[in-house]
């Protein structure tokens, strides 16, 4: 699977060292951002994606976008506990 994502351009070496041989293709984008095609044998591997936080938004295929944004609603639910300790 092909995962393609935008990333802001100051976070390219960060994502260079992160994905190693498994990126395949980076372009500039009209609106400031790059182009980055990251390759998975499944679709789990794009957890690796969240490494970048902030800085990308996954823009296909719609199986890795849900799973990016099904983990990430798990961690703001973690998150929004009030301070309380899960057991």
């Amino acid at each position: 699977m092909i995962v393609t994502a935008h990333l802001v351009p100051d976070r390219l070496d960060l994502a260079r060292r992160i994905f190693g041989t498994r990126r395949r293709e980076v372009r500039d984008l009209d609106h400031g951002h790059l182009s980055l095609a990251v390759a998975y044998e499944e679709t789990a591997g794009v957890r690796q994606l969240l490494q970048l936080g902030e800085h990308i938004e996954i823009a296909a295929p719609e199986p890795a976008r849900r799973l990016v944004r099904d983990l990430a609603q798990k961690r703001v639910d973690v998150h929004d506990s009030r301070g309380r300790t899960r057991s």
